[in-house]
């Protein structure tokens, strides 16, 4: 708890997001410091592409398609906020990201078949990069059985800052750091990238998703 209470405060203090005001909830600005000091993502995606891999459009999009969607104004900020998050995959030296799709994500089509074309096409291209590993998990898995909801492992690169799991649900988020839980989930991701389809089946998945849109 402690690791979370100081990223929280170096947040508020110290963070560049801070300039984004209301466009930045207070139960996620801790996740943007933790975000922006962590060395690896492992991420499982049920519902959207992350915000670290959508484009403009698409992130526009999914932000209007939310219950409570707020302002145009508002929308522009927190799509520029994604935006501006992204860069820590641009650094010198980026964090790893190892990134497991259910395929619903790839095949909804969010914002229309123009918006989801582009998204898939930059997707293909990230995963390009020596720091990120995608993989999509197929509908003919059995882990679709049983429905997973969306969740991140954090790891840091001071041993002794302990890796943090975070899950997200419509009105705040949850932060575990507890060795049980993080195991559990571990034990969970590993399973997940057992079942989905490796990397070059994953972005063929992809590729033909975009040629059967159009």
């Amino acid at each position: 708890a402690d690791l979370l209470v100081q990223l929280a405060r170096e947040a508020r203090q110290k963070g560049w997001w801070h300039t984004y005001g209301r466009a930045l909830p207070p139960w996620f600005e801790a996740y943007v410091g933790l975000e922006a000091a962590a060395v690896r993502f492992r991420d499982f995606q049920s519902m959207v592409i992350p915000g670290l891999l959508q484009t403009e459009d698409y992130a526009r999009a999914v932000l209007r398609a939310a219950p409570y969607p707020g302002s145009d104004d508002g929308i522009d900020r927190q799509v520029a906020l994604r935006m501006e998050r992204q860069n820590i995959l641009g650094q010198p030296s980026p964090p790893g990201l190892w990134l497991v799709l259910a395929e619903s994500v790839v095949r909804v089509q969010v914002g229309g078949p123009s918006v989801m074309r582009s998204q898939l096409r930059q997707l293909i291209d990230v995963a390009e990069r020596p720091n990120v590993t995608l993989q999509v998990l197929p509908f003919s898995t059995a882990a679709h059985v049983q429905p997973i909801s969306p969740f991140t492992i954090l790891d840091f690169p001071d041993a002794a800052d302990p890796t943090v799991v975070y899950t997200e649900h419509l009105t705040g988020s949850l932060f575990l750091e507890a060795e049980e839980d993080v195991g559990r989930y571990t034990v969970i991701f590993d399973h997940l990238c057992a079942e989905a389809l490796g990397t070059a089946a994953s972005i063929d998945l992809i590729a033909e998703v975009v040629a059967e849109s159009g």
